[in-house]
């Protein structure tokens, strides 16, 4: 299941990706409906970066804040390239890559021009990506009456080396 889960999340980044290679930093977000998910990419200048803000058809709104290309949120002291991909997925239940998961699920990545993987962040952002989900659970009617344990809209990102969900 994770070689398979892997497979779709890097494929879809690399359609994303390509998505943008002619755009130039600054231009409208790409728009691409997979049938089980829908796609806005934007390309975006890392030097003088204010914030930028997608927008699905279907509700999700994520604000990528100022300071997402500054040292104190990078790890590691690697060049930053001249440019940038923004991304972000909203994604029907049926198709919902993570194992695991209940529910429709949103992703958000941001990594180099041309690349599949996410740039290696601070744990945590010094300002995180805020993320609104079209999405509402009523928790009387999802908690379980004799455990009393329900679930809840969680926000996580996959650590890909280690292969884990962290908050």
């Amino acid at each position: 299941a994770r070689d398979l889960t892997r497979e779709v999340l890097a494929g879809v980044a690399a359609v994303s990706s390509q998505s943008v290679a002619g755009a130039a930093d600054g231009e409208d977000a790409t728009e691409l409906d997979g049938g089980g998910f829908f796609m806005l990419t934007a390309r975006v200048a890392t030097t003088g970066f204010t914030e930028t803000s997608l927008e699905t058809p279907g509700g999700a709104f994520a604000i990528f804040p100022p300071t997402l290309f500054k040292p104190a949120a990078l790890q590691g002291s690697a060049p930053l390239p001249a440019s940038a991909e923004i991304m972000l997925i909203q994604w029907v239940a049926s198709a919902n890559p993570a194992g695991g998961a209940l529910g429709p699920i949103v992703t958000a990545q941001v990594r180099p021009l041309g690349s599949n993987a996410s740039f290696p962040f601070s744990d945590p952002l010094p300002n995180p990506i805020q993320l609104q989900v079209p999405f509402e659970t009523n928790v009387s009617e999802t908690v379980n009456a004799f455990t009393g344990q329900g679930y809840a809209a969680i926000t996580m990102y996959l650590d890909e080396g280690e292969w884990e969900w962290r908050p």
